[in-house]
């Protein structure tokens, strides 16, 4: 896809990228502020249950953390973030391996390796992830990727899940520049 990042942010300054899941409902701008106003906010800064979908305000808003975590509600609508629970059926990975992000100065494709269910206070919500630590995601996962662990930059995508209380889905990927 191609997207108008000169209009978007013109609108919408606090846009830093755009996430777009092939043949998936996810396809939305993703907000950075430093802080979690977006949780219940749309891109006009209105009130909204949807929220929207936004940057960990400790990640670095070019996707230069080690781990990007990237935030959505699991909307009963199927909106935002849904989709996302869908990679725990493992047939699913199959036809959607990986996400796209956009910005205004790189593309990337994110090349998905783990999802797997967690508390919300999991080591998974930090900025650094060791190799030790990603391979255990890894083997954890609702489905093979059969793709290794990467050791490069991730982007671990976060929305809630509903096995126990506070339970998140979080779905990661290797973060791969595009030309």
């Amino acid at each position: 896809i191609t997207v108008d990042f000169a209009s978007l942010t013109a609108k919408y300054p606090d846009v830093v990228g755009y996430i777009y899941g092939p043949d998936t409902k996810i396809q939305y701008p993703i907000a950075y502020t430093g802080d979690d106003y977006y949780l219940y906010r749309d891109l006009d800064g209105n009130e909204n249950i949807n929220g929207s979908i936004y940057l960990e305000p400790l990640c670095s808003p070019d996707f230069t953390s080690q781990n990007t975590l990237l935030y959505g509600h699991h909307m009963k609508s199927g909106l935002m973030f849904a989709g996302l629970a869908k990679y725990k059926d493992p047939s699913y990975y199959s036809s959607h391996p990986y996400f796209y992000i956009y910005t205004p100065t790189q593309n990337y494709r994110v090349d998905l390796f783990a999802g797997f269910v967690c508390a919300h206070d999991d080591e998974v919500f930090s900025t650094y992830l060791s190799q030790s630590q990603l391979s255990n995601m890894a083997a954890k996962s609702t489905f093979n990727a059969n793709i290794g662990v990467p050791s490069g930059n991730v982007v671990s995508m976060c929305t809630c899940s509903y096995e126990f209380e506070e339970a998140r889905y979080i779905l990661l990927g290797r973060l791969i520049s595009l030309a």
